[in-house]
């Protein structure tokens, strides 16, 4: 059998990163020029297809052959990119691609290995459901390597408890609780994770939570949209789209200037016109203090279901939090008790690194075709709640009846039982749902849900009394493979489904 490399791959909204455990220590799998990560950016202009940096350069002056920011529109069905039509995951795979075309680069030219295939595990955000996960996988695991065979995934791990598999990589410290917050491109995420050495795992996560749809690209939009008002305040006219796209392009890296400096001074030219654009730090913050605010408030809900937790230490994780914002306002929220550590921990790099520590305690078994654990890491809890569709035949409504709940530890599987609720019901269909409820009820409105999979039971007696009774199975695996069962108790027929969640690792 031939060597197999594993590493972790960070696929950002704004960067992408990845890197692969070599001995003790993490290490990079990117092209050195490259500070922040590979631009997630993807170019096709009816002839050249590009990802990254040239991708990026190149779509400066071509905004409809461009496409940023991929991972928030991974929704959509299709993408408009130079006059011809792209499946959302086309693109994705074009850009995981590029990700893997220069770790291979860096493996053979910086590292001098040799190796018959690479195994990964992705990260992704909390609050991404199943149909995401399943296109980020589906895309990842039809990339080609130099070599002709394909990319394999053996995980998917949610991005804050990657930082803290990093963290406590370089740390090694013991019975410490962290709070990991991860303010990236294009999400907000945050876990509680304990080290807790005399356990079975070393690791833990407690709870996590986070905003799928906040992130540093909300910033450069709200300076976007100052810059668009002055414009319109200057010239007396509406921006174009064409226009906007510059504005936001510039208000990227005034954004990241003032990471780094008390104000902005400058001027941008617009069609031959200038602005100037003159904004202190202070004013950005002020600007922009309702996004960091709904950080904050995802915070207080996590430390609010959690309140017997003591936070050892808060890590900062993702480009975002270098922002000298986020620092002041996680020190001045009364969120943590006097004199907690709030630690910057290689924003760009963490989530990758601890992706890639992670990878290297798994392997895809080639007879099985499952993922193997060689060890054990880190103790994972489900990310979502699942349940079945009920309904009352009587008022006409319907409801969701939950079997696992958000927060329980994988893996998990809970039995129930259920009924026919009428006569000569032979045909059942189990409709499975997903919700982001975190409570305890029992049964809570459809609404809260949406539908993953189907099972169907057709009973094979002609006479099927109401009241008939299923005896009804929900799994989740670490691995995130949710597998519903069923299983007739007069007669003894089953049926089973399972899913790939892929979410809950």
């Amino acid at each position: 059998m031939g060597k197999t490399i594993r590493i972790g791959i960070d696929f950002g909204t704004s960067y992408s990163f990845a890197g692969f455990q070599h001995g003790d220590f993490v290490m990079p799998l990117i092209p050195a020029k490259e500070r922040y990560g590979i631009p997630s950016v993807f170019y096709y202009d009816g002839t050249s297809k590009l990802v990254g940096r040239m991708a990026e350069k190149r779509g400066k002056n071509k905004p409809d052959c461009v496409v940023y920011s991929i991972k928030r529109n991974l929704g959509q069905k299709a993408l408009s990119v130079g006059g011809r039509v792209f499946s959302v995951k086309e693109v994705v795979k074009e850009i995981i691609s590029y990700i893997i075309q220069c770790a291979e680069e860096q493996l053979k030219t910086v590292y001098m290995e040799e190796y018959d295939s690479i195994e990964a595990v992705i990260t992704v955000p909390v609050e991404f459901l199943e149909p995401e996960l399943n296109l980020i996988r589906e895309a990842a695991s039809e990339v080609v390597l130099g070599n002709g065979t394909n990319l394999q995934i053996t995980g998917v791990l949610k991005e804050p408890v990657a930082a803290a598999i990093e963290y406590f990589g370089i740390k090694k410290e013991e019975k410490v609780n962290i709070l990991v917050y991860d303010l990236g491109g294009g999400t907000f995420d945050a876990a509680l994770v304990c080290a807790s050495p005399e356990g079975e795992f070393p690791y833990k996560v407690i709870d996590q939570d986070g905003d799928r749809k906040l992130g540093g690209d909300d910033w450069d939009r709200m300076l976007a949209m100052w810059m668009a008002a002055r414009y319109r305040e200057m010239f007396q006219a509406e921006p174009s789209f064409e226009i906007l796209e510059q504005l936001l392009r510039e208000a990227k890296t005034y954004k990241e200037d003032l990471t780094e400096l008390e104000a902005v001074n400058d001027e941008v030219m617009i069609e031959g016109e200038y602005l100037p654009v003159e904004i202190t730090r202070a004013e950005f913050e002020k600007l922009t203090k309702p996004l960091l605010d709904r950080s904050l408030m995802k915070l207080r809900r996590l430390l609010e279901r959690n309140p017997d937790t003591k936070i050892d230490h808060v890590i900062l994780t993702g480009g975002s939090s270098y922002m000298p914002q986020v620092k002041k306002a996680l020190e001045s929220c009364g969120l943590f008790k006097k004199g907690t550590d709030i630690l910057l921990v290689e924003p760009e790099h963490a989530i990758a690194y601890g992706a890639a520590r992670f990878a290297a305690t798994r392997r895809a078994d080639a007879v099985s075709k499952k993922v193997v654990v060689e060890k054990k890491l880190i103790e994972l809890r489900a990310t979502h709640s699942y349940g079945i569709l009920y309904s009352n035949y009587k008022t006409r409504t319907e409801f969701l009846g939950l079997f696992i709940y958000k927060g329980d530890k994988l893996p998990v599987s809970v039995k129930k039982h259920s009924a026919t609720g009428y006569e000569n019901h032979r045909k059942v269909v189990f409709k499975i749902y997903e919700s982001d409820y975190d409570g305890k009820e029992k049964f809570i409105e459809a609404s809260k849900g949406h539908q993953i999979m189907s099972v169907t039971m057709m009973r094979k007696e002609e006479n099927v009394p109401a009241g008939t009774i299923s005896e009804d199975t929900m799994s989740l695996t670490e691995d995130g493979i949710l597998t519903f069962e069923s299983k007739d108790i007069v007669s003894g027929m089953e049926v089973k489904k399972m899913t790939s969640v892929k979410r809950n690792l």
